[in-house]
């Protein structure tokens, strides 16, 4: 009897030992990420004025820092590469809860797949799992069946294989982050690409109901909030899609905040400013930048 409870104490000191070991590794964990603006918004220092979601095409597309000095209201950009509303809603209520609400929000328009399914553009797992000492980020973890409750009280139900590396992560050659969170595109690689006329079919059938109420609740985040919702439309290397336009005009209660890219400037025309179909370059970014800061700036003075 001695000989086992001297194993049952052994194994519960070893089992401690281990899981507090395991601590290191998950607090550790995010000093790693070049990408540090989840965990910003965790510790609530993101108090800003102006708030950019969106998908990689608010992240290449718009430079917060411009839009800054162009209203003359602090801005950062929040767009993920990658990420769907989904998650976009995501970072918006953690925004909230961690942060005073900011006077607007500019939702980059992903047309047309905002309310779709598509294989580019997720909920973005992997930018919640560097950070999951954070309880709230492990509760949503838990949520999402990513991670189980043992998680809740054990280190070792928290870690994974990833946080076992010590070396930071290298950023993607081209994809610096700024100082106000975009991430603007150099003149370098450009992809083959050649400007298409798109047959502007949109079937509403398509739509994901998670997608349509995320979007709901952002605008209801807003309206509760009272901040100013903008939705913009950025451009493509493309004819526009006007039937997603229609249906789009639909869901949305103030049209005059809706702001799409002027279709008649001929530098949209110009393969030089994209970096492919749906990404522009720096020099594409301040000119489109410039387009919502003016109506931005409109909106305030009437």
């Amino acid at each position: 009897m001695k000989q086992f409870l001297k194993i049952i104490v052994l194994f519960f000191i070893l089992f401690f030992i281990v899981e507090k070991s395991m601590y290191y590794f998950i607090n550790n964990a995010p000093k790693k990420e070049f990408d540090q603006r989840l965990e910003f918004v965790l510790n609530g220092e993101m108090n800003k004025d102006i708030i950019i979601l969106g998908s990689s095409r608010g992240a290449n597309n718009i430079s917060a820092k411009q839009l800054e000095y162009e209203t003359n209201q602090t801005t950062y950009n929040l767009s993920y590469l990658g990420s769907n509303i989904l998650f976009q809603e995501f970072i918006f209520k953690t925004l909230l809860k961690y942060n005073r609400p900011p006077k607007k929000i500019i939702l980059v328009i992903d047309n047309i797949f905002e309310f779709r399914e598509n294989s580019s553009l997720t909920f973005r797992i992997d930018r919640l799992m560097p950070l999951k000492n954070f309880n709230y980020i492990n509760n949503e973890l838990i949520r999402r069946n990513e991670k189980n409750v043992l998680s809740k009280m054990f280190c070792l139900s928290r870690v994974n294989r990833e946080d076992f590396k010590l070396k930071k992560r290298k950023i993607r050659e081209g994809y610096d982050l700024t100082s106000h969170g975009s991430i603007l595109l150099e003149l370098k690689k450009q992809k083959e690409f050649s400007f298409l006329k798109n047959n502007d079919i949109y079937e509403i059938e398509t739509e994901e109901e998670s997608m349509l109420q995320a979007f709901k609740n952002i605008q209801k985040l807003c309206e509760k909030n009272q901040i100013e919702l903008f939705y913009v439309f950025p451009p493509n290397y493309n004819s526009f899609y006007n039937r997603f336009l229609k249906r789009f005009n639909k869901l949305v209660p103030n049209k005059n905040k809706i702001m799409i890219y002027d279709t008649t400037d001929i530098r949209y025309k110009n393969k030089k400013y994209f970096k492919d179909e749906t990404h522009l370059f720096k020099t594409g970014a301040s000119f489109f930048t410039a387009e919502i800061s003016n109506f931005i700036n409109l909106e305030i003075s009437n």
